[in-house]
């Protein structure tokens, strides 16, 4: 098995184009980056993992915008949550801290304060020993690298153990390849999109051979993958 360097875990609920610079500070500080596809997939992984700080971005024009931020604090009690907030009004800032929010941005951010506020919020939280997530008889430990079928180890390169892991968090949800794409390289890399089928087709394999599971994984043709429950 390989084990890689742990990684911070980091998660962002209701993203948009102005919420790119997340991402990239994620980037240069190696954290380990979670976007999910919608809010339910993003509930999904604050009900599932345990994460060092989630960014919560607020939409002013939302009349329920305060709702997922209530919902990610309730999962993620101790872990401190940075609400983006799309307008810089105190009576917005209020009601993000009484709502569960440790610290409160404005768009457009600020990749200073983003930096800082980042820091501070990883600063508070200390990183867990463990972070798994299941489906099924799948289990995989996001700090260790490591993927259990049924109790067996089975050996991943980082690439496959990532594309796994988007499905298994889009559980039940077609995953496209741009979006595994956007999951497992940075925003430098140009890949090919068939190297998606590739990384399909060497984890089917691994089940098949390992767990007699090769029909885990589902293909959409023109629409992307679904992991089955």
């Amino acid at each position: 098995m390989i084990i890689w360097s742990l990684m911070m875990n980091i998660l962002l609920i209701n993203p948009n184009c102005s919420t790119g610079i997340i991402s990239g500070l994620a980037d240069r500080k190696k954290w380990h980056y979670y976007d999910p596809i919608d809010l339910y997939e993003g509930l999904e992984l604050a009900r599932q993992m345990t994460f060092q700080t989630v960014f919560v971005r607020i939409d002013s024009c939302d009349k329920d915008r305060f709702s997922s931020l209530k919902k990610v604090k309730s999962l993620q009690k101790d872990v401190p949550i940075v609400a983006v907030l799309s307008v810089d009004c105190g009576l917005e800032r209020a009601r993000a801290w009484q709502s569960g929010a440790s610290f409160c941005l404005t768009e457009p951010l600020n990749q200073h304060e983003l930096e800082l506020a980042a820091s501070i919020a990883l600063r508070q939280h200390a990183r867990p020993n463990s972070s798994t997530i299941r489906i099924g008889d799948i289990e995989l430990d996001i700090d260790r690298g490591s993927v259990h079928v049924a109790g067996k180890e089975i050996n991943f390169s980082r690439k496959e153990f990532l594309v796994l892991e988007k499905l298994i968090v889009s559980k039940g949800k077609i995953v496209s390849r741009d979006q595994l794409l956007n999951h497992i390289y940075t925003y430098d890399e140009y890949p090919d999109a068939k190297i998606i089928d590739v990384f399909i087709f060497k984890i089917r394999s691994k089940l098949k051979a390992f767990a007699n599971r090769e029909g885990a994984i589902t293909t959409y043709r023109g629409a992307g993958y679904k992991m089955a429950g």
